[in-house]
């Protein structure tokens, strides 16, 4: 059979079609056409111990038990990496002329899909709480913050607001019904955990900053922990190199805007500025957003240890 009479058989545009210009390293995709797409499986088609479901069945997951708890929800835009995305395709797929930049969206391998959801009726005038979601070569992750509305960032400040299932720092991974376990427990706990990262941020907000050159020893700390983790096998840090120039970009564009250094939290937001999708890598965001937290309130003696040691959970 010829390459003419299969384009005859097989009308591109009766395909619903996926790809990525020239100039998109990231790029969005609704959940129903996230959930068409190859899965990503070991040899064999065998599961992957750190991603036992696929990053739809994730998604889809976390809304059900939302909406099994009687909360209400709101899907934000689910992202995923040019570089980590790949076109499953043979000889006739292209002849057909199918490749990275337009291809059935049935023949794309999402390696690398990040996203959150919001819970819009938990928070304040300031803050929302957000639940994110990572599925990445490490492995999955899910992250319980808050949402900043005037600037869209997320914020990671209580303790064990990330569970994964890989190991990270030292911090042993769970299975995939632990972590449906966990979750379930913080969504019936979750109005006291919102608490916890509202006392949080406003300790945060209380703590005034004084002196610019306290702003220059952070920035000078923290790179030193990107050089570490970059050339030294250092622990992971709140940003890598790449990242630690955008920071130091927004924290000289924000000191122009403002007369004084501000506080804590306004320092920590000016970090979380960068920690968007297009910006780092995307499978960074949430543990950025809690390594820069864990940095703060540790650099500026932030006391959070009360707050967990206090809270009543409900099992």
């Amino acid at each position: 059979m010829s390459n003419v009479a299969f384009r005859e058989r097989t009308p591109v545009s009766n395909i619903e079609m996926f790809g990525f210009t020239k100039d998109e390293n990231v790029k969005t995709i609704p959940l129903n056409n996230l959930a068409k797409t190859v899965r990503v499986e070991g040899k064999s088609g065998r599961t992957l111990q750190t991603r036992p479901v696929q990053s739809w069945s994730l998604i889809a997951s976390i809304i059900a038990m939302l909406s099994e708890h009687g909360i209400n929800y709101k899907e934000n835009s689910i992202y995923i990496s040019k570089k980590n995305s790949f076109p499953r395709i043979n000889d006739e797929d292209k002849s057909l002329g199918y490749n990275r930049e337009v291809c059935p969206i049935n023949k794309w391998e999402f390696d690398k899909v990040i996203g959150s959801i919001t819970l819009p009726n938990l928070g304040d005038d300031l803050v929302s709480s957000k639940i994110a979601f990572s599925f990445y070569d490490k492995g999955i992750s899910v992250a319980f913050g808050t949402n900043v509305h005037v600037c869209s960032n997320f914020s990671i400040l209580g303790n064990e607001n990330i569970i994964r299932t890989f190991t990270q720092n030292g911090v042993p991974g769970h299975s995939w019904e632990s972590i449906e376990s966990i979750l379930d427990k913080w969504l019936r706990n979750i109005d006291q955990k919102m608490n916890i990262e509202m006392t949080i941020m406003q300790r945060m907000i209380d703590r005034q900053i004084s002196d610019e050159s306290v702003i220059d020893h952070v920035i000078g700390d923290l790179y030193k922990k990107a050089i570490k983790q970059a050339y030294f096998k250092g622990n992971d840090a709140p940003f890598d190199t790449h990242g630690m120039s955008y920071f130091v970009q927004e924290v000289i564009k924000q000191n122009k805007e403002k007369e004084t250094p501000g506080n804590v939290w306004d320092l920590y937001n000016w970090g979380t500025a960068i920690m968007k999708p297009g910006i780092i890598d995307l499978a960074s965001i949430t543990e950025s957003s809690k390594m820069f937290a864990d940095y703060l309130c540790l650099e500026f003696g932030i006391e959070r240890e009360d707050l967990f040691t206090e809270a009543e959970i409900v099992e």
